[in-house]
Order: structure tokens, then C-alpha cells, then sequence
């Protein structure tokens, strides 16, 4: 049986403990001091239009992945999307 499996069992089991450990307010509390760099997250408003810039790093497919999810969950009317 291949190492990996049991290594991906394990750093789940590690996550869910810590989890558990940690109550929802120290988490929360955590989350509300992040701050994303406006190089990295902008919004702005144009003649009444808003634009909102998601910049990903490098070749990053995650971030680049989560940035289309945002667009596509977000209920309003899109005009344009940039990808480069």
C-alpha cells in the first residue's frame, strides 16, 4: 500500500482534531484579523459600475480556480470577466 493515502488520511484527522480543539469564536476571531492586500483584492466604482480586480499569484490553479467560482456564484449581471 502507497505512503500517500495514509499521509492524506492523516493531515484530515490533524484538521478536523484541531477543529474540534479550537472553539468557533478563537477561529472566527482569527479570520476578522486577515487582511488581503488591495494589490491582491480591490473594489471601485465607475460611472455606477462596479469593478472588483481578484489577482492570483503566480500559476496558481487553486486561487485561479476560487476567483472563477466567485464570479460564477455572484448573483449579479457579469459584463465582463478577464483572464490572463
Amino acid at each position: 500500500m502507497s505512503k500517500k493515502p495514509l499521509k492524506f488520511i492523516f493531515a484530515v484527522m490533524c484538521g478536523k482534531i484541531t477543529i474540534k480543539l479550537l472553539r468557533y469564536e478563537q477561529i472566527n476571531s482569527s479570520f476578522k484579523k486577515i487582511h488581503i492586500v488591495k494589490t491582491r483584492f480591490d473594489t471601485m466604482e465607475i460611472r455606477n459600475k462596479k469593478i472588483i480586480s481578484i489577482l492570483t499569484k503566480g500559476q496558481n490553479p487553486v486561487a485561479t480556480s476560487h476567483c472563477c467560482n466567485i464570479v460564477r456564484e455572484n448573483p449579479t449581471t457579469k459584463n465582463i470577466v478577464l483572464l490572463g
